[in-house]
């Protein structure tokens, strides 16, 4: 006694539904992936500002300091000259040990 009771296209109509709800769930997946992708592309794109931001500050500061120092070594040619002196005996000593 065979209990399968039918023409033997349940089977063909499981697949076909299976399949199908295969095909729905890759492409949820293929969604999700695509809006991580998004999200991430976003971040990046935020990450890089706040680090050109950075680099424009970091580097007016610098020529700040490096316009500001020019100014001192020529208003002080002599002074300038001891402190590099000194710096250099400073670092000698310590590189020594």
């Amino acid at each position: 006694m065979n209990k399968n009771t039918g023409n033997g296209n349940g089977s063909a109509t499981a697949a076909a539904t299976g399949s199908e709800s295969l095909e729905d769930r890759i492409d949820s997946l293929k969604d999700s992936v695509r809006g991580l992708a998004d999200v991430g592309s976003e971040r990046v794109s935020d990450i890089k500002h706040k680090v050109v931001d950075a680099k424009d500050t970091a580097v007016s500061t610098v020529e700040s300091y490096l316009g500001r120092a020019k100014f001192l070594i020529i208003a002080n040619p002599l002074a300038a000259v001891g402190i590099a002196f000194g710096i250099g005996y400073v670092a000698m000593r310590i590189v020594r040990r």
